[in-house]
């Protein structure tokens, strides 16, 4: 067959309705190019606050790092954490490592302080570590993550 570099998957999100959505570990696999047309084709917006460009040291162009959004005064800020575990990353994307993403995520949220009251991390992380964050970080109030291929009721 034909190789599509991800053109289903995001045919499938943009038909979903998605909002929002970060990185997982095999948007990686594909070359920086490919990861670039597939951005561009999304009518979501993709949130990565511990991946960066490593040739700017900035975030990918069209990727937010962040978002803060104001439903009747409750103001929602959503954050995108992702694994590193991908054998691609290492040629042009920088991810703060798993173990070091507790540490990074408190320090990310300092810049915040007052500005949020309900806090969204959308990860692509191992559960062990979403568990981490949510023990470490009590601001978080929601974990909306993937990367378990099994299903886990907690």
């Amino acid at each position: 067959g034909t190789r599509l570099y991800g053109v289903q998957m995001v045919s499938a999100m943009n038909a979903l309705g998605l909002d929002y959505m970060t990185f997982g570990n095999h948007e990686f696999d594909l070359t920086r190019d490919w990861l670039m047309k597939r951005i561009a084709e999304s009518e979501f917006t993709w949130i990565s606050s511990n991946v960066n460009d490593s040739v700017t040291g900035q975030p990918f162009e069209n990727v937010a790092q962040h978002k803060l959004l104001d439903f009747q005064g409750c103001r929602v800020l959503i954050i995108g954490l992702t694994t590193d575990d991908s054998k691609g990353a290492g040629d042009y994307a920088d991810i703060v490592s798993e173990g070091a993403l507790s540490d990074f995520t408190k320090a990310l949220l300092r810049s915040f302080r007052g500005k949020y009251d309900v806090l969204v991390a959308l990860t692509h992380l191992d559960l062990n570590t979403d568990v981490h964050l949510a023990q470490t970080v009590p601001e978080i109030h929601m974990i909306i993550g993937g990367h378990e291929h099994d299903g886990w009721h907690l």
